[in-house]
């Protein structure tokens, strides 16, 4: 996808969380995740990284949604400079979602390749991922990326 001219990235990630809800419930914040308040990324195929192969190796990102502490919607982006192409199965322990940033009850998962500059395509979206709960070989709603997700703390791969 371009984005129209003098659109800027972070313009465009906040038009992707317009649908989040604006209404949370208040949720206590601690200083640092604990393994139960986060949801690592533990396995991530993409069929299709949307990347073209004579531009090289795909920058993947994955842009968490969801309602933060203050009731106003909420994203992170988390780079995975370690997916580098597509039909691969990479496997990793990364803290994806510190449930101690986000009210609600769940979050939403979308998955992005900057192609070049200000150019992003979309990959792949996961609906209400939510706390606590294990996604073990996930399809995306797009049928492009695979992943599994579990409760718990990065561990020593």
């Amino acid at each position: 996808m371009h984005l129209p001219p003098g659109t800027t990235f972070l313009l465009f990630l906040l038009t992707v969380v317009a649908s989040v809800p604006s209404t949370a419930r208040a949720v206590t914040t601690g200083h640092s995740p604990t393994p139960e308040a986060t949801t690592m990324l533990r396995r991530i195929l993409l069929r299709d990284d949307k990347h073209p192969d004579s531009l090289g190796e795909a920058s993947i990102f994955v842009v968490v949604s969801g309602t933060g502490q203050d009731g106003k919607p909420r994203t992170e982006v988390h780079p995975l400079p370690w997916v580098k192409r597509d039909r691969t199965w990479y496997d990793r322990s990364y803290p994806l979602v510190d449930w101690r940033r986000f009210t609600g009850g769940y979050v939403t998962l979308h998955i992005y390749d900057r192609t070049s500059g200000e150019d992003v395509a979309h990959v792949d979206t996961f609906y209400v991922i939510q706390p606590q709960r294990k996604y073990l070989l996930q399809n995306g709603a797009a049928g492009n990326a695979v992943l599994s997700l579990e409760p718990g703390a990065a561990s020593a791969r």
